[in-house]
């Protein structure tokens, strides 16, 4: 029996370690991740039950988006981690991005089943997500390791999104 505990407590340890190196932690921003999707998740059941729309493909389908979600935090802190010097820039954009779409969503089901929303609330989601898609859409340089480990900058393109979002802001001002 002690012997099956230990193989527990190494397959468990061994599991954490991983996740903790993929995700790159635990921390209060990826709890958050998890526990607005978690509640996006739930309240669209809620909303389907309400609307008589249960479906176990759509059910299935917004498990895949929140695993992928997930997949992406990860490959940003690896991309954090291993290709631009061990920040957490671009894990931390993904996780503010995330947490307003899915916030958003979590909102929109709310509505839909008839709960008042704090306008306050959706307004900070609002902000949040405004900002994260501005920082995602900017023009960044970039030191990158190519094959040959020679140092390159790599520069990505602003979008035309971005940049339809600055016409728009320049008529205002």
């Amino acid at each position: 029996m002690r012997e099956i505990w230990n193989w527990i407590q190494i397959v468990t340890t061994g599991t954490k370690g991983g996740l903790d190196y993929f995700f790159g932690g635990f921390d209060g921003i990826f709890f958050t991740l998890v526990a607005v999707s978690t509640a996006d998740y739930v309240m669209g059941v809620f909303r389907a039950i309400f609307e008589k729309k249960k479906s176990n493909k759509i059910g299935v389908k917004g498990i895949a988006k929140k695993v992928a979600i997930m997949i992406l935090v990860g490959v940003g802190n690896m991309i954090d981690s291993h290709l631009l010097g061990g920040g957490v820039a671009l894990r931390t954009t993904i996780l503010f991005f995330y947490i307003s779409t899915e916030g958003i969503s979590l909102l929109r089901n709310v509505a839909a089943i008839g709960l008042p929303i704090p306008q306050i609330l959706e307004t900070t989601l609002t902000q949040i997500n405004r900002k994260s898609e501005q920082k995602t859409d900017e023009r960044i340089m970039v030191d990158m390791v190519d094959n040959d480990g020679d140092i390159e900058q790599v520069q990505t393109e602003k979008t035309p999104k971005n940049e339809q979002r600055e016409k728009n802001d320049k008529q205002f001002t």
